[in-house]
């Protein structure tokens, strides 16, 4: 039987069926709904169906249709769905993303934080000031300025 009749009768009583998916958005899928992917028709059984999803849409964003998977009771993935007027736009999104959720990540692992923009510098620098040790600190930033010079 082919891919296209069995997709036919799928339709025909009402169930949906996903071709052609990467083995990453499947697995995803999966975990998603509770589901527990099988390689043969033989071995699924009714344990196997992944039925923890609220609601499942196909919708059309921009010239592309994508199915969405949405109100499922314990998701453990999602997507997220970037578009980009050039390549090299929706790139520089993906990067960025990437980044915000690496920080966030690590905010989870360790919850500690050190401010940006030369803050952690200033902040050493006015604790040394103010417990008298300016002294060695200026001797320090005068000897490394002496080194640099001199290379």
């Amino acid at each position: 039987m082919s891919t296209d009749l069995a997709q036919h009768y799928f339709v025909r009583a009402g169930v949906t069926a996903l071709r052609r998916l990467r083995k990453t958005d499947n697995n995803r899928i999966a975990r998603a709904t509770g589901a527990v992917i099988v390689h043969r028709p033989d071995e699924l059984t009714e344990e196997n169906v992944g039925t923890k999803c609220g609601l499942f849409e196909i919708r059309k964003v921009g010239d592309e249709y994508f199915s969405f998977i949405e109100e499922c009771e314990n998701p453990g993935a999602c997507t997220i769905l970037l578009r980009g007027a050039t390549k090299d736009v929706l790139k520089e999104v993906e990067r960025n993303l990437q980044d915000a959720m690496h920080v966030a990540r690590n905010i989870l692992l360790d919850n500690r934080l050190l401010p940006g923009g030369g803050a952690t510098g200033m902040s050493v620098s006015h604790a040394l000031i103010e417990t008298e040790s300016w002294s060695f600190f200026f001797f320090f930033f005068f000897f490394c300025a002496l080194q640099k010079s001199k290379s």
